[in-house]
């Protein structure tokens, strides 16, 4: 199902998703205003949205904190922990990029009025795949 779901979303067109990517944008500007802040992400391949999405919320005055994933000595996967995106994104592992340090802890995602999560499919009930 993952494989199908993905190729599906692969052949969207590409006016097709920056239409939908100013979709995205323009519901997330209707629901914050400036002072909020909000956890999102950095779209990946065919992913759903744009920078330019976290450019206009930082410029509404949103504070918009990324993912940044680490690991620990042993290679398993350690809490999220956040980045203040302020324009500026690094390369990271797995071809993502991120916002440069300094991180905050995984607790950060607490300050946020809204959090923005990719997902390649969720069910009726809103389950992430």
């Amino acid at each position: 199902m993952r494989t199908a779901i993905l190729s599906a979303r692969r052949a969207v067109p590409g006016d097709v998703r920056r239409a939908e990517a100013e979709q995205l944008r323009r519901r997330l500007a209707a629901l914050l205003r400036p002072g909020d802040t909000v956890c999102a992400y950095v779209p990946v391949g065919s992913e759903p949205g744009s920078t330019d999405i976290l450019d206009s919320l930082v410029a509404a005055g949103v504070r918009v904190l990324l993912p940044v994933a680490r690991e620990d000595h042993a290679g398993h996967p350690l809490p999220l922990t956040w980045g203040d995106y302020r324009g500026e994104l690094v390369a990271a592992r797995f071809g993502l990029r991120e916002p440069p340090a300094p991180y905050l802890p995984a607790e950060a995602i607490g300050t946020a009025s809204t959090v923005v999560v990719p997902a390649l499919a969720v069910d009726r009930v809103g389950s992430r795949l």
